[in-house]
C-alpha cells in the first residue's frame, strides 16, 4: 500500500518540527511525507531539510485549501493508495494510523478522535464522548502517546463497541481517504472547491460524498493530538494560478 502524508504548513515552524518529530516515530509503513507551505518566512523548509522530509513552496500564500488541492493532485498524479491531509499543529500517536488504515476500505474519508479543543465544535469527534479520560489527562501534550495506548487497554473488552460512526461532518485537522475519493472531485484534478480558501472546505466535500452515496467514517480506536489554531493564516484574496508557479526544493 502506497501512502502519500501531507501535511500543511504557513509559518509556526515550532509545531511542524513537533508534528515531523511525532511522524518518525513510525515504522513499518510505506509512507512518503510531503509538507506543502503557504509561503512561510520562519525557517519552515530549512526544518524539512533537516528531517529530510519533500518540501514544496509556493511563491505567494494562497490559502489551506489551495495546499489541500495541490496535495490531492500530486496523489492521483503519482497513483498513491491513501492520501492522508493533517495540520502542521498535531500529535500523531505511534499506532493510531494503522487504526485508520485497517478501515480505510470501508469508507472514502476516515477520521480520528481528537482532544475537545482540537475538534472545535464536532462533539462526536472528542475521545471524551468514547472513554473515561480526564480533560486534564488529554489536553496534556506529553500525553498524547499514552492516550492512544489506553484506547488500546479499554478496547481489550469492547469489540462489540468500536465499529466505527457515520458523521455528516467533520474535522479538517486530519483525515485519511482512499482512491475512492476521485469519484467526487469538484471538478477536474480538483478535489476541494477553491473558493472555500480556509475554512468550510471539509464540509463542502462531505456534502459532495453523502449526496454521492457515500459517508466519512470516524475511527474510534485512533486518536491524534490537535493544539487548535496555530496554523490559521487569516484574510486572503482569492486569486488562482496554475501549478507553474509552484517550486519544488529536495
Amino acid at each position: 500500500m502506497k501512502i502519500l502524508f501531507v501535511i500543511t504548513t504557513y509559518n509556526q515552524s515550532f509545531y511542524t518540527k513537533l508534528c515531523l518529530e511525532s511522524l518518525m516515530l513510525i515504522d513499518n509503513l510505506n509512507i512518503d511525507i510531503l509538507v506543502i507551505d503557504d509561503c512561510s518566512t520562519d525557517g519552515t523548509k530549512n526544518i524539512c531539510k533537516n528531517f529530510n522530509i519533500k518540501f514544496l513552496g509556493k511563491d505567494r500564500p494562497c490559502g489551506l485549501t489551495d495546499s489541500w488541492n495541490i496535495g490531492y493532485q500530486y496523489f492521483k498524479k503519482n497513483k498513491y493508495d491513501i492520501l492522508i491531509l493533517s495540520n502542521n499543529d498535531i500529535l500523531l500517536p505511534k499506532y493510531s494510523l494503522y487504526e485508520m488504515i485497517s478501515i480505510s476500505i470501508e469508507s472514502p474519508i476516515i477520521c480520528p478522535l481528537s482532544n475537545r479543543k482540537g475538534i472545535g465544535n464536532r462533539k462526536w469527534q472528542s475521545v471524551h464522548e468514547y472513554y473515561p479520560f480526564s480533560k486534564q489527562f488529554v489536553d496534556d501534550q506529553s500525553n498524547y502517546q499514552l492516550v492512544q495506548k489506553q484506547i488500546y487497554d479499554l478496547n481489550e473488552n469492547r469489540l462489540n463497541e468500536l465499529s466505527p460512526i457515520r458523521m455528516k461532518k467533520f474535522s479538517g485537522f486530519f483525515f485519511l481517504m482512499n482512491k475512492e475519493i476521485e469519484k467526487f472531485e469538484y471538478s477536474k484534478d480538483f478535489l476541494f472547491d477553491p473558493s472555500k480558501i480556509n475554512v468550510g472546505n471539509e464540509d463542502e466535500l462531505n456534502d459532495r460524498v453523502l449526496k454521492g452515496g457515500s459517508y466519512s467514517l470516524l475511527c474510534k480506536k485512533a486518536f491524534v493530538y490537535h493544539f487548535k489554531g496555530v496554523s490559521f493564516m487569516g484574510d486572503l484574496d482569492d486569486e488562482r494560478n496554475d501549478l507553474s508557479r509552484y517550486h519544488e526544493i529536495d
